[in-house]
């Protein structure tokens, strides 16, 4: 991952956003956050991409032995219908992507922050738990 990872923040063209690396008991995530669909599609069908020839090296050498797992899952959310709240964090998840905004009176609730226009990332210092 680590070439493939220096490729896509060298070329941010690619559409490549950010990511996050989680480290978990049954081994290693990598979350990344891409501006479309199309876009992750294309990096990993590109043959002169870094991912491309190490996903067919993968299948060379281990294939479906059972011995190396890989999970893979696209979401596509539509603009304004995500919303993320962070108390006390750094930048994570959708703001190192998207970048964050104080939450306002114009958009104290979760239905106000979920509306068209909204920004994504959003930080609190309240730490009661919504109304709405």
């Amino acid at each position: 991952m680590g070439p493939m990872l220096k490729e896509l923040y060298q070329h941010p063209e690619l559409g490549f956003l950010a990511c996050e690396t989680l480290i978990n008991w049954r081994g290693v995530t990598i979350l990344q956050y891409w501006r479309s669909v199309e876009e992750l599609q294309a990096y990993a069908n590109t043959r002169d991409s870094n991912h491309f020839p190490a996903w067919t090296e993968f299948y060379r050498r281990i294939g479906r032995d059972g011995s190396v797992g890989i999970w893979h899952e696209t979401y596509s959310i539509d603009p304004g219908a995500v919303e993320s709240i962070y108390v006390n964090m750094p930048a994570w998840g959708l703001t190192r992507a998207f970048g964050r905004e104080p939450i306002t009176t114009a958009r104290q609730t979760a239905k106000q922050r979920m509306q068209a226009g909204a920004p994504v990332g959003a930080e609190t210092q309240n730490h009661e738990p919504d109304q709405n």
